[in-house]
């Protein structure tokens, strides 16, 4: 479990890093938005393979399980 829970902040972080860098920068150029992009789709990937990971452990209770969910709706 903790090991979810590293790589969920992970995950978190990393969306915050995409976001701070749309929000401040005024120079958006082809090559920087082509790397944040990937950076984005390799996300979706993460967050997809968390969420398998999450169902396939057997020993969370319910409500644990509430809260990865939500969690990861927010991402």
């Amino acid at each position: 479990m903790d090991k979810l829970n590293r790589s969920k902040r992970a995950v978190k972080s990393t969306i915050t890093k995409l976001e701070t860098f749309v929000e401040e920068s005024n120079n958006h150029t082809p090559t920087k938005l082509d790397i944040k992009l990937k950076r984005v789709q390799e996300m979706n990937k993460k967050i997809d393979e968390l969420k398998d990971q999450c169902y396939e452990n057997k020993d969370i209770s319910d409500s644990e399980l509430a809260e990865i969910e939500d969690d990861l709706q927010e991402m």
